[in-house]
């Protein structure tokens, strides 16, 4: 993509699906690694898309995040987090428009939802001053919460202190995964909640909203290795729940009290994992799903706080597969399409999951890529969910669109 006018994208680093314009079709946006642009490109009723639109996003490790409809138009945005540039740009409905919110910090990471109550997304920010860290050893990381105004901008940032966040760790500099967030009501009082993994400390803290936009740290739960957490209700008892990787697959279950209680299933992986949630087995419950790289296995949720491992897959792979989850093949129940990172020519192995949380009948997709970043959508509209890669050989990106494909056994 591009030409001698137009900036190159040819390092995406990572890219998100969204109806951008209300036309039902997802839109792509998508963001370079070195930080040379942005891009925007609207789809077309086939699966392909409009000529993009570019805009400057200079810094590594930017990358979009999906945003709810924060003008009031009918239709999501996107914002995209440049670390590097101290700023986060606001891609509206109106492509051309791009709301550029500059920082004096350093935007880390950032999660949006209704923290304050009055019905308008809110944009929680975490941020340090210092790339770093200050001369007495901390990041000073706090949450910045933007209180959304309906019309696509924001009032004026609330602070809240990160407890401390050493940089004296082995933390020379940071990155986007440095303080992975989520938001969920953890405790049952209608008020979102911030759940962070402060990874200097090694815990997993909970900021219990205050419904003003301030947020007070109520519980810190020591991690091992920590993930990116999942949030979801577990146990269908109306409170927001927790799971991570952290040697085991670990779920911490939100109570009235404040507090949450915490539960380790199966062995785990020899090095580290990664979970997603779904329910794979269609009984209405969440499930997750566990991938170690050489092995995939689903952890069935039994619905009395336990879950139940499911056979494990040989995922034919070694250590640092990349899996994405969806309904590959119509019928209603989610699959998994599996890729290596260590072998580029190896096929996209697509395994089917049977209705029970077992995936054993798979589909081979001969195909020549070298993914850093994949997700599924049915973007073509036919019913059938498809696949865009990151190509880390050349930075571009691929569109693989699902076709009827022989079972192999």
């Amino acid at each position: 993509m591009g030409s001698k006018c137009e900036p190159e994208i040819g390092d995406a680093f990572a890219v998100v699906l969204s109806d951008l314009n209300g036309d039902a079709l997802p839109d792509l946006v998508a963001t370079s690694f070195s930080g040379s642009s942005a891009l925007v490109a609207m789809g077309r009723p086939n699966g392909e898309f409009e000529q993009p639109s570019y805009f400057g996003a200079y810094p590594a490790n930017s990358f979009p995040i999906q945003l709810a409809d924060t003008d009031g138009d009918g239709a999501a945005e996107v914002a995209v987090i440049l670390p590097g540039r101290r700023a986060v740009n606001i891609v509206h409905r109106d492509t051309s428009t791009v709301s550029k919110l500059r920082r004096n910090d350093y935007p880390l990471d950032g999660v949006f939802g209704d923290f304050n109550g009055d019905g308008v997304p809110d944009l929680a920010l975490i941020t340090v001053p210092l790339w770093q860290g200050s001369p007495d050893g901390d990041f000073n990381a706090s949450i910045r919460l933007l209180p959304g105004l309906g019309n696509g901008t924001f009032a004026e940032e609330i602070v809240t202190t990160i407890d401390r966040c050493p940089a004296d760790r082995g933390y020379a500099s940071l990155s986007n995964r440095f303080l992975p967030t989520t938001a969920g009501d953890y405790d049952g009082d209608g008020v979102l909640d911030i759940a962070l993994l402060n990874q200097p400390l090694q815990e997993l803290q909970i900021y219990h909203g205050n419904g003003d936009g301030t947020f007070a740290l109520t519980q810190r739960l020591p991690v091992q290795r920590g993930g990116v957490p999942v949030s979801d209700d577990f146990d269908g008892d109306g409170i927001r729940d927790l799971a991570l990787f952290d040697g085991k697959v670990t779920v911490y279950y939100g109570n009235a009290d404040g507090g949450m209680i915490k539960s380790e299933f199966a062995a785990g992986c020899q090095f580290n994992g990664t979970i997603a949630k779904r329910d794979f087995d269609g009984d209405g419950k969440t499930d997750l799903f566990v991938n170690c790289g050489s092995e995939l296995f689903a952890l069935l949720n039994t619905g009395d706080r336990q879950f139940q491992t499911a056979p494990k897959v040989d995922a034919s792979t070694p250590y640092g597969t990349l899996s994405i989850v969806g309904d590959f093949d119509g019928d209603g129940r989610d699959d998994v399409a599996v890729r290596s990172f260590a072998n580029p020519r190896q096929p996209i192995t697509i395994l089917l999951n049977d209705g029970t949380g077992i995936f054993h009948t798979r589909i081979v997709v001969p195909v020549l890529l070298d993914p850093a970043y994949m997700i599924a959508m049915d973007y073509d509209g036919d019913g059938r969910m498809d696949l865009v890669e990151t190509d880390a050989t050349d930075g571009t990106l691929k569109v693989l669109l699902n076709r009827p494909a022989p079972i192999v056994e």
